[in-house]
């Protein structure tokens, strides 16, 4: 998945970068696109965070809009569907996750779209905040910025299998779930990126790595 948050955000790079604060308008898309495919606010944030932050440091952005981008845009796994938080919410109230899923499509839209107009204009007031990316790095033709737009391609292809799912009743919540998990398969497949080192930090990540390890070393 990291690998196409890297795609993802190397693509915001090149057609938001000679907007000031188009970093980090940039990072608000990517985290709904990811909250799309993930619905973990942790995830998200970490994911983005190890490839936004530097890259706007890096670049002269104040550490607090820097910041404040990927902890806030990563929030919105919260609302926009599949998110985890209404599926515990749905289990417990004992109402219907799909319907929660429609509802907070729109406030997770518009609360991304206020996100970026408080970033447009704290940059307006203040460019010292977030300066335009180097003129090098703007002098791209056309062609060159549009191959970067296949990065869209499986993120979009991943949420829609994802919420397609769901939406047209032929999978619950946790079954979109694989659907998921093989999205993201095939994702590292087609990036040429699925390899042992990565399955085995997978499968052994999380609290129950020791479990998962003894559970292997009885099997043999």
């Amino acid at each position: 998945m990291s690998s196409i948050a890297d795609d993802l955000y190397r693509m915001f790079h090149v057609w938001m970068g000679p907007v000031r604060g188009g970093l980090a308008i940039g990072t608000i898309i990517a985290c709904c696109l990811m909250a799309a495919m993930v619905g973990i606010v942790g995830a998200e944030v970490v994911t983005l965070g190890l490839i936004a932050v530097p890259t706007m440091l890096k670049r002269g952005y104040h550490k607090d809009i820097a910041l404040g981008s990927v902890c806030a845009g990563g929030g919105l796994s919260t609302l926009i569907p599949p998110s985890v938080v209404f599926i515990v919410y749905a289990m417990a109230a004992g109402v219907s996750v799909g319907k929660l899923f429609i509802a907070g499509i729109g406030p997770g839209l518009l609360l991304a779209m206020l996100y970026i107009l408080y970033i447009l204009g704290r940059c307006l007031i203040n460019p010292q905040l977030a300066p335009p990316a180097p003129k090098k790095e703007r002098e791209l033709s056309f062609k060159q910025k549009s191959r970067h737009l296949t990065g869209l391609i499986l993120p979009f292809l991943i949420a829609a299998g994802v919420l397609g799912s769901i939406y047209a009743g032929i999978a619950t919540p946790t079954e979109a779930a694989g659907v998921g998990c093989v999205g993201a398969t095939l994702a590292c497949l087609t990036n040429r990126r699925l390899d042992w080192p990565a399955v085995k930090h997978v499968l052994f990540s999380g609290s129950s790595d020791k479990m998962l390890k003894d559970m292997i070393v009885i099997s043999q």
